[in-house]
């Protein structure tokens, strides 16, 4: 008996119930019984603005640990705080 699963990326296949059942139970985020949701190719501006200021807080948090002088870790410190206030910001304006 065929049955319809689908692959992420090429989309609806028949094929033998069990192999179909196999393909799911054994690679589940390659194939689906489901439909897989759309997903948009370029990313939102909210999106991309949360990806900006995550990799400056991982940036400045590496800087800091980096640092060697208590001039280089006061400064350091300060654009992690920064850093981790713009991401804190965009991630509660994201959540209303």
């Amino acid at each position: 008996m065929l049955r319809t699963i689908h692959h992420i990326k090429d989309g609806p296949k028949e094929m033998y119930d069990i192999d179909a059942r196999a393909a799911v139970a054994q690679f589940p985020k390659e194939w689906s019984d489901n439909p897989w949701p759309e997903k948009s190719s370029k990313p939102t501006k909210a999106e991309q603005e949360l990806q900006a200021a995550s990799d400056a807080l991982a940036a400045a948090e590496k800087a800091l640990g980096e640092a060697r002088t208590d001039e280089e870790k006061k400064m350091a410190t300060a654009a992690r705080d920064e850093a981790k206030a713009a991401l804190d910001a965009l991630t509660s304006k994201n959540k209303s």
